[in-house]
């Protein structure tokens, strides 16, 4: 985990020199949803920025965020995705951020670590990534409760959308990706590697394509030697780069 880091844009310059692992499964995790949906649009590295993400939350039916992950402890309010920094914003996708956006999407996949854990709020659950996913109005979101390991993200990720292109409802989607993993790598049998994904909201199945598959389009960075990220402890992913894919029904 890093250390304490800073939470505004005005404090970025002392954390500039830090920096995150790589990840290199988000790649292969790109690629696989690229041979699914024909249309896959892919944006990397510096083309991986939050008015892109911003753009795409507005017209995609599915939203696809492979990126490092960095959750606070204590206040939600320091959680965020790593993108790229570009001229108009600083590359942290905060939680605050997010929940003053208004968009009903179907479905939102956030395969960082940990999205699913936040500050604990009374009567509402952990508010962490996913849960401003469900404030800005997406029906449903996928997302970790624990860090994930590089190639099980990549083969439950590819089976879900298998499943979920095949017609099946999202929770049943998830359950058969889980249990496919256990079927074709017996050697990880531990829920370690299979069981952090879960499904918040909605299982009701998305209308697809079902000749080709959905229109797909997908944003994210290679990882940063130089960044900027918020105060708090984050686990992250250990992958080359960090992907954001975004799909139309």
């Amino acid at each position: 985990p890093p250390p304490s880091l800073p939470s505004s844009r005005a404090d970025t310059t002392a954390a500039s020199s830090l920096s995150l692992p790589p990840l290199p499964g988000v790649q292969s995790e790109i690629n696989a949803l690229d041979r699914l949906f024909d249309d896959a649009k892919t944006f990397l590295d510096e083309q991986a920025t939050e008015p892109a993400f911003a753009a795409a939350s507005q017209e995609a039916d599915v939203l696809h965020l492979a990126s490092h992950a960095l959750v606070s402890p204590s206040s939600s309010l320091r959680n965020a995705f790593l993108l790229h920094p570009d001229s108009s914003s600083d590359g942290l996708l905060f939680l605050h951020e997010l929940q003053t956006r208004d968009r009903a999407l179907p479905l939102a996949v956030l395969s960082g670590c940990n999205t699913a854990r936040g500050a604990l709020r009374g009567g509402e659950g952990m508010a962490g990534l996913q849960y401003a996913f469900r404030i800005m109005g997406a029906q449903s979101t996928v997302s970790n409760l624990w860090p994930t390991t590089d190639r099980s993200s990549v083969a439950l990720m590819e089976s879900f959308y298998e499943n979920l292109r095949a017609g099946q409802p999202k929770d049943q989607a998830l359950r058969r990706a889980k249990l496919t993993y256990l079927e074709n790598h017996p050697d990880n049998l531990s829920p370690f590697f299979w069981a952090s994904a879960v499904l918040y909201g909605s299982p009701r199945p998305l209308q697809m394509n079902a000749s080709d598959g959905s229109s797909l389009r997908t944003w994210g960075p290679v990882a940063l030697a130089l960044f900027v990220v918020l105060l708090g402890w984050s686990i992250v992913r250990f992958r080359s780069q960090l992907g954001l894919t975004a799909s139309q029904q």
